[in-house]
């Protein structure tokens, strides 16, 4: 009688377990594109969420923007919930790259708003001069210097840095991001 409990309980279980799997939203292995028109200017954007070790969600949003006005960098913005980090903005973003150096990249996260306070869980950086040196076939991982301790370490897939590499070729208001 026991072990027909036991094994109605474990089914139950794994019934349990397959519905919570076949209801719970999946997190797409993918960047996402976004292209939009403000002011006159084109705003080409490819966004991912990226997690740390601990969990918690990044979000990293490259972007580029195209108009009259001219053409600026492809930036990275990594964006995480307040209080879940405090990046240090007076230290550079390392990429780390299989089988190549390091990169450095100097945090631009001021040029967001330059009359107000830095927010603790942003930060932004310049992909302009790197993103050649990327190969789009490899993941790479973010170093993100923190206040207190280590840094925080996030993957990033290859098909975020081929987007990254697509934007930075958007050079007029009607860039094509398709492949």
């Amino acid at each position: 009688m026991n072990s027909l409990r036991s094994v109605i309980r474990i089914a139950t279980l794994c019934l349990f377990l397959v519905a919570i799997a076949l209801v719970t939203p999946i997190t797409p292995a993918w960047a996402e594109f976004q292209t939009e028109q403000v002011n006159g200017q084109m705003l080409y954007k490819s966004w991912q969420t990226l997690y740390d070790i601990d969990r918690h969600s990044w979000k990293a949003i490259a972007f580029r923007q195209v108009g009259d006005l001219g053409i600026t960098p492809v930036y990275l913005r990594l964006i995480t919930f307040p209080g879940s980090a405090t990046v240090d903005h007076g230290r550079s973003l390392t990429l780390l790259r299989p089988d190549a150096e390091p990169l450095l990249l100097a945090d631009e996260t001021a040029l967001i708003s330059p009359n107000s306070p830095l927010y603790p869980n942003v930060a932004q950086y310049d992909l302009s001069l790197i993103l050649s040196q990327l190969d789009p076939t490899q993941p790479i991982r973010l170093s993100l210097p923190v206040v207190d301790g280590n840094p925080i370490l996030l993957k990033v897939p290859p098909v975020a840095i081929q987007e990254w590499q697509a934007i930075a070729t958007c050079a007029t208001m009607d860039c094509s991001l398709e492949n």
